[in-house]
């Protein structure tokens, strides 16, 4: 059993319980057709991750015919932003690191290879993991994304806080549509700095923070969730989005003038599957 079944077992398990969960979007699972994520937690994925029935967040690293002592401090640095950290894998290797892992406060999810059995054995609960705020801020952005309907091609050379500027025009009423003329019309009227308007809103759609439909555009549930963040850092109209970008400097990042703004930024561009793969690119550039 290799370790894309495994996880398939798993979830399946999942579902039965009804627990809300993601799967790691590698490629070894691309077969499997359950809601992926992207998430990283002190710099490694979990294979699965999410909430259980009572909304505690979890993390399962799965093993397959391998690396079972691996996956012990894997789960190990899960737990610095998750509730319960479990290893799965076939029970007879799971076996044999059972006291440790045990021992270390993890959970253990065995798949008898010779029938349909599944035994669990819980975690002890993490009361305040060190990133807890950071993966529910995540959690969120999972819970509220639609399926890709949009391409990265579609993003122009621009700031990227100017993508964020159509979401300030469905302050009034969030479930209504709008045209792609009556929000050109409206940056006009508000007289946005950058003119390249169709430019900004069809990056806010591929971002996901517009959906588009037969009627227009709409604030998506993760143009909702951006909105109310920028209220709650003070930034709560386009007028003062347009101050906060009128503060950069060409020549500097936005991590290194505004580095909560650009992780929560980060954290929404990131929800794009080509916009990762196109980071993941650049960051391999030039490796031998």
């Amino acid at each position: 059993m290799n370790e894309a079944e495994v996880v398939s077992r798993i979830c399946e398990h999942l579902q039965n319980k009804s627990w809300q969960f993601w799967i790691d979007d590698h490629p070894i699972h691309k077969e499997l057709h359950f809601q992926k994520h992207c998430l990283l937690i002190g710099g490694a994925r979990p294979d699965i991750f999410g909430l259980n029935d009572v909304k505690q967040i979890f993390a399962v690293e799965v093993k397959g015919l391998k690396d079972y002592k691996k996956a012990i401090g894997q789960a190990l640095t899960y737990k610095s932003g998750v509730h319960l950290s479990y290893i799965g894998g076939i029970k007879s290797h799971i076996n044999k690191i059972s006291n440790i892992a045990i021992s270390s406060g993890l959970g253990l999810i065995s798949i008898d290879e010779s029938n349909s059995g599944i035994e669990v054995i819980n975690p002890l609960y993490n009361i305040s993991p060190v990133f807890l705020d950071d993966i529910k801020n995540e959690l969120m952005v999972l819970q509220h994304q639609k399926k890709k309907n949009r391409s990265f091609s579609s993003f122009g050379r621009t700031h990227i806080i100017n993508y964020f500027a159509p979401i300030f025009l469905f302050q009034d009423n969030m479930s209504k549509s709008r045209t792609k003329k009556g929000l050109i019309t409206e940056l006009e009227n508000a007289q946005w700095g950058n003119r390249a308007y169709r430019e900004l809103i069809s990056g806010a759609n591929t971002i996901g923070i517009l959906d588009i439909n037969k009627d227009g555009y709409t604030l998506s549930k993760i143009g909702q969730f951006c909105l109310e963040h920028f209220v709650t850092i003070g930034v709560d109209s386009l007028s003062k989005l347009q101050e906060k970008l009128n503060q950069t400097q060409r020549n500097k990042c936005v991590y290194s003038e505004f580095p909560s703004l650009a992780k929560f930024l980060q954290l929404i561009y990131f929800q794009n599957s080509d916009f990762k793969q196109f980071i993941s690119i650049l960051q391999n550039f030039g490796k031998t």
